[in-house]
């Protein structure tokens, strides 16, 4: 249609027209696009199914029987409900039997299960609500089952001191698992209470442990909630909104720093992106109407990402046009102009729901991530616009291949033992342990002993959390969330210096080195006439293989090498 109203009113043939819009469609799809591999594994393309089936664990969880209080509502919390996850949600295999020789993570998807307030709520301490909670969990985890046969549900313990642990999985019969927590409503309070009393104790480290649990309490039993909300219905109002925050986390993902935002985050970088067509290059600049196309969209955040100096101007995020006062907001940027709240964070996204602008954003991603993103935006951007100028849809590809030669170290996993391979943007099944039997029913008898337990577990994302309190200040790891068979070590160089005193509690190995310097003598042999002498000095240098050996270590089992630039 576009064609022949080109070719009628423009008069250019059909011939020399070149439509740009769908060019990223296989970025998005499993198994490198395979759809052989999808059928097989029987994945589904379209966020409609996990929509009706969150209505469907609704309706079966609030008409539960023999339940003490009563269930009000189930509030959606997860990405796959704000059709912005990277990839679409899938339902669970309905048998455990199937012939697979290699661990496909199930997903799972946040909600909270809301009850009734009631005055038998323990409001005084925090163990005896999650005994509560669990005690209700229990319950609703056997009447489920139950009531409904076919459904799965298990619970889990909670920390007695972390209220965002303890969790309701559900497994319908549909496939689609929940994985559900209960809000009572007292949960920030009494976190809110645990930070009053650290603050008396004196102790820094027991007020930040505090203050640390109330922001994660805040952010699961609130925040999530409060978000899903207004980015479902920003959603509704652009259609090509969530899709194009899908790509950008796509993209961050491929570059290896996706795990340094939180999907929130980058989900208001869109937002602006498209409810006041932000063009980056400041406040007063922008676009005279949203995106059009997906293809635009990712165009635009990309700008945003290149030219928005993120270090001198806070980011304010409307779902609303007008939706923020203007005194706040002007509030706000005084606020973060003047470096008041700079402590906080780097990148400062305020909305009407958070006015510090941290609240997704506190944690990360740091300025030296930032620089990394600025510079990766710039470059894909320069591309596509060239690949545009030269009808080149060829060139579009190489903004997801990231460049490695910056790293100190590059950690190879074995891919057979990521459970999240099937989304890697260069996902390769040659790589893959291929079964012996050439009968599916044989291939379930091959399955490795630790298939079910990785299906459940990501081990990635835990052995970089490992690396990460090993190594604390002393490293960064950026790794490919989205199935990633590497992970970057960047190290310090503030810290990991050349040469330097030895002294106690060098976080990082080193090895001694004999330094020969000239010292002044005592004051009688100074007066024989020797004014120096040759001492040594003890220094030490980075030990970069014994540093390397340490990182495959804590690694061992999902490890196959690890290289450096430095041996």
């Amino acid at each position: 249609m576009a064609a022949y109203l080109v070719s009628r009113h423009v008069s250019v043939s059909e011939e020399n027209l070149t439509f740009w819009g769908n060019q990223f469609g296989n970025v998005l799809k499993e198994f490198g696009g395979n759809k052989k591999s999808s059928e097989i594994e029987h994945r589904v393309n379209t966020f409609l199914n996990a929509t009706e089936a969150f209505n469907e664990f609704s309706k079966s969880v609030k008409s539960l029987e023999d339940i003490p209080l009563e269930i009000t509502s189930i509030v959606a919390c997860d990405s796959a409900l704000r059709n912005s996850s990277t990839f679409v949600p899938q339902p669970s295999l309905a048998g455990d039997n199937f012939g697979r020789l290699n661990p496909i993570q199930r997903d799972k998807i946040n909600v909270l299960i809301d009850f009734e307030d009631s005055y038998k709520w323990p409001s005084d301490t925090i163990p005896a609500l999650q005994y509560m909670k669990l005690a209700f969990g229990i319950k609703i985890a056997e009447q489920i089952t139950r009531q409904f046969p076919g459904t799965r549900a298990t619970v889990t313990k909670p920390d007695l001191k972390d209220l965002t642990t303890g969790t309701i999985s559900v497994r319908m019969k549909n496939g689609y698992e929940f994985c559900a927590r209960i809000r009572t409503g007292r949960e920030t309070k009494l976190a809110a209470a645990a930070v009053k009393a650290a603050e008396q104790s004196g102790d820094g480290a027991i007020k930040a442990a505090a203050q640390t649990r109330f922001d994660a309490t805040d952010r699961v039993y609130r925040a999530h909630g409060v978000h899903t909300l207004a980015y479902q219905n920003a959603h509704f109002k652009y259609a090509q909104m969530s899709a194009t925050a899908r790509l950008v986390k796509r993209w961050l993902a491929a570059h290896w720093v996706m795990p340094h935002f939180t999907e929130e985050a980058v989900e208001l970088i869109v937002v602006r992106v498209f409810s006041e067509h932000a063009a980056g290059a400041g406040a007063t600049t922008a676009y005279p109407s949203a995106p059009a196309s997906v293809f635009a969209g990712v165009l635009r955040v990309l700008e945003v990402f290149w030219k928005w100096e993120w270090e001198k101007e806070a980011m304010v995020v409307e779902f609303e046009k007008g939706e923020f006062p203007t005194n706040k907001k002007s509030e706000v940027l005084e606020k973060f102009g003047d470096g008041r709240n700079k402590k906080s964070g780097v990148m400062c996204l305020p909305t009407v729901f958070d006015e510090s602008g941290f609240y997704w954003t506190k944690d990360g991603p740091s300025l030296i991530v930032l620089k990394r993103v600025k510079q990766l935006a710039k470059a894909a951007y320069k591309l596509l616009k060239d690949a545009i100028v030269n009808g080149d849809e060829s060139e579009i590809a190489k903004i997801f291949v990231t460049p490695t030669d910056g790293y100190d170290y590059i950690i190879q996993l074995d891919v057979s033992k990521l459970p999240t391979y099937h989304q890697n943007i260069a996902y390769n099944a040659a790589k893959l342990p291929q079964p012996k039997s050439a009968f599916k029913n044989l291939v379930a008898l091959e399955k490795r002993p630790l298939q079910r337990f990785l299906e459940e577990f990501n081990p990635v994302v835990n052995y970089v959390k490992d690396l990460e309190n090993a190594f604390a200040d002393t490293a960064t790891f950026f790794f490919d969330i989205n199935g990633g068979d590497r992970i970057g070590v960047l190290l310090n160089k503030k810290l990991v210096v050349a040469e330097q005193p030895w002294k106690v509690n060098i976080p990082f190995s080193v090895m001694p080195q004999l330094v020969l310097e000239d010292k002044k003598d005592d004051q009688d042999e100074r007066r024989k006439g020797d004014k120096s002498k040759k001492r040594g000095k003890a220094t030490v240098v980075p030990d970069y293989t014994s540093i390397g050996a340490e990182i495959g270590r804590l690694g061992t089992g999902i490890v196959v090498h690890v290289v450096s630039v430095h041996y």
